[in-house]
């Protein structure tokens, strides 16, 4: 395996059902690092949201926001990929206000829920009212249905009516029901990462990737090598290239020590 970039999704794959990392895999993590991997986590989480979860020094950088930004491990800057207008996002909240129980409006910043009130503690989750309260560019919107059995049906009108956004389904390993995320034309997880991969001058081939979510699906059926959690969902096992031990089970750090470390010592 010729391998300069290992990279990852969070929940689901790197942090366990309580949201946590565990000290073999931030042990392996590390060592990775030392070795001169890059450390790559790959996320729809904003920096908040991550910082809560797990140490964001444990990567060399962050894709956020289903491929919407990258957060500098160096730097300790955000650099934003793409944002969708105002009038966009504007009439999309209109068409779809009628057919969702909630609205998420998510920025670099925060996560703004719309209809279905959170009553969250946390600083980044903010009830609103109206889109008018929102003084910050947004970068994806997920919207969660009704009607869940009309997920297909509302993504193919959404994707065939406003072309210029990249609309997918959305189901975590550990989640019952999906939900639909709208982002700009061309970003996602995949480009994201190709670009960072091309500015580091990194192959595609040369990326090893951990996911096991739909949105990791068009990673997954890349030219990346693909590895699929244990409790990733059948539609990622079946497009990866190898499947490893659940997230509660230290499945990344159990394939690191055994085809990367083992091969460097």
């Amino acid at each position: 395996m010729d391998i300069k970039i290992i990279a990852m999704d969070l929940d689901g794959t790197l942090l366990t059902d309580e949201k946590k990392v565990t000290s073999t895999t931030k042990e392996v993590l590390h060592k990775c690092r030392k070795l001169g991997y890059k450390i790559l986590a790959v996320t729809a989480r904003m920096l908040t949201s991550i910082e809560g979860a797990c140490q964001i020094e444990l990567f060399d950088d962050i894709i956020l926001n289903n491929g919407g930004c990258i957060y500098n491990g160096k730097t300790k800057s955000t650099k934003v990929k793409g944002i969708l207008p105002t009038p966009l996002i504007e009439e999309l909240k209109v068409k779809l206000e009628p057919i969702s129980k909630r609205i998420e409006f998510c920025t670099s910043e925060a996560y703004y829920i719309y209809k279905q009130k959170s009553n969250s503690e946390k600083a980044f989750i903010i009830d609103i009212d109206s889109l008018s309260e929102i003084n910050e560019p947004i970068m994806r919107v997920n919207i969660y249905l009704q009607d869940n059995t009309k997920l297909r049906v509302w993504q193919d009108k959404i994707q065939t009516n406003y072309p210029n956004v990249n609309c997918f389904l959305m189901q975590g390993s550990e989640d019952k029901s999906g939900w639909l995320v709208i982002n700009p034309k061309g970003i996602s997880k995949l480009s994201t990462l190709l670009d960072y991969a091309t500015q580091n001058g990194i192959k595609e081939t040369q990326i090893l990737y951990f996911g096991d979510g739909l949105n990791d699906l068009e990673v997954m059926s890349s030219n990346i090598y693909s590895v699929a959690m244990g409790n990733a969902l059948p539609e990622v096992k079946k497009v990866s290239r190898e499947i490893t031990l659940t997230n509660n089970e230290d499945g990344i750090a159990k394939f690191l020590s055994k085809r990367l470390i083992r091969k460097e010592d």
